[in-house]
């Protein structure tokens, strides 16, 4: 089960990376958020990746020295006791101090900023966080090899989900037996989420009106949460009889996420839940069929946002007191990449691209339905990579 990244995987990212800066007035950056530091390296320790614009990038670790150099296949991995000693290191190896010097200031602390720049106060400090993202946007086969591993992994645990619904249980006692079986098959039990102050479980089940308890989360549903220390997803409440129960799981078996929403009850649902239910499906096959390179993400949301109005359900179109301004997000290493189905949004796709497209509806006094699926942006369109039937399931 334990997998290192293929050298060739870091080789390829690291040049990318170079000709981005070489792009850029930047001439070095220094990298030290975990997901950049595996995309990177293939190692996550408590460490800093120092690249330049030309030649090795230096991966400077605190601990584990043994586990970096076993997991990751750069050449130049020191230790080194506190960040002070970055600046000397890099002269001894005969590298230049940089003059232009990036850094992720969307992830870093005020005190570890302050800390930096006073380190590196020859240089001038600029922010690489968009940068870094971008980079990651357009997948390799190796990634997308990845992605279907952990769609594959997230198919089996859906297929069993009705088997796990009795009546008379909790949204909570739903959950863990999703949650349960999901680390059985191997999910790593951490789900990475982009955004300051925006933190993730493995995902969640909404059930009933639920579903529609706004949250401060950037998502389009919420939940109340068992406590207001995590104000998001189940609520420990009963599930009821002709009430949507929505499953919407990031499943992560290897670092990288898929998104997947389902809707499941118990006994039939209201026709005015039915009804959008397929209008859901109808807005998600619309945008699939239209998406291909060149298409621009703000057109693909606009068509969502047609079809909505068409049916009459703008005022419920993916969320109810508090609308999500999006219909599809980029996913990989975090659940929330780039790019985002939004208006405004004028970023063409790519092929190499994977997106999750969630098109959901949100009704007072009955719940939320909706549907969501992981799409590889391909030369011709999409294709999708989370194949579970999509029919809502009665048990």
């Amino acid at each position: 089960m334990f997998k290192t990244v293929p050298a060739q995987e870091i080789e390829d990212r690291l040049a990318r990376l170079q000709v981005s800066l070489d792009r850029t007035e930047l001439d070095s950056c220094l990298i030290g958020s975990n997901v950049n530091l595996f995309y990177f390296t293939g190692t996550i320790q408590m460490s800093y990746l120092y690249v330049p614009s030309s030649g090795d990038p230096i991966l400077f670790v605190r601990k584990d020295m043994a586990r970096a150099r076993e997991e990751s296949p750069l050449k130049e991995i020191v230790d080194f006791k506190k960040p002070e000693d970055i600046p000397r290191i890099l002269k001894d190896k005969g590298c230049p101090l940089p003059k232009n010097i990036g850094m992720e200031l969307e992830q870093l602390s005020a005190k570890e900023y302050l800390r930096l720049e006073k380190i590196f106060s020859q240089s001038r400090v600029g922010d690489c966080s968009l940068l870094l993202r971008q980079i990651r946007v357009l997948k390799s086969v190796y990634e997308i090899g990845q992605l279907k591993e952990s769609a594959a992994k997230a198919a089996l645990v859906y297929s069993e989900i009705p088997n796990f619904i009795k009546p008379g249980m909790t949204d909570l006692e739903l959950a863990a037996a999703i949650e349960h079986r999901s680390r059985l098959l191997g999910h790593i039990g951490l789900v990475r989420f982009h955004g300051v102050k925006q933190e993730f479980f493995f995902g969640q089940v909404l059930a009933g009106e639920n579903g529609l308890v706004p949250t401060g989360y950037d998502t389009a549903l919420g939940g109340r949460g068992l406590t207001p220390a995590f104000p998001k997803s189940v609520a420990g409440e009963t599930l009821k009889e002709h009430s949507p129960i929505l499953v919407d799981y990031s499943a992560n078996y290897n670092g990288y996420n898929v998104d997947l929403t389902r809707i499941y009850s118990i006994g039939q649902l209201p026709q005015s839940l039915l009804d959008a239910q397929q209008v859901a499906v109808e807005i998600q096959e619309t945008i699939a069929a239209a998406a291909k390179p060149g298409v621009s993400c703000a057109e693909l949301y606009g068509l969502a946002l047609e079809l909505a109005a068409r049916y009459r359900l703008q005022d419920n179109f993916m969320g109810y007191s508090q609308q999500a301004q999006f219909v599809g997000h980029g996913i990989g290493l975090e659940v929330n990449e780039l790019p985002v189905l939004a208006a405004k949004f004028n970023t063409e796709l790519q092929a190499g691209m994977v997106l999750a497209i969630e098109p959901k509806f949100a009704f007072p006094g009955l719940g939320a339905v909706g549907i969501e699926n992981t799409y590889v942006v391909g030369n011709n369109g999409l294709e999708k990579i989370t194949i579970v039937p999509e029919d809502i399931i009665s048990v």
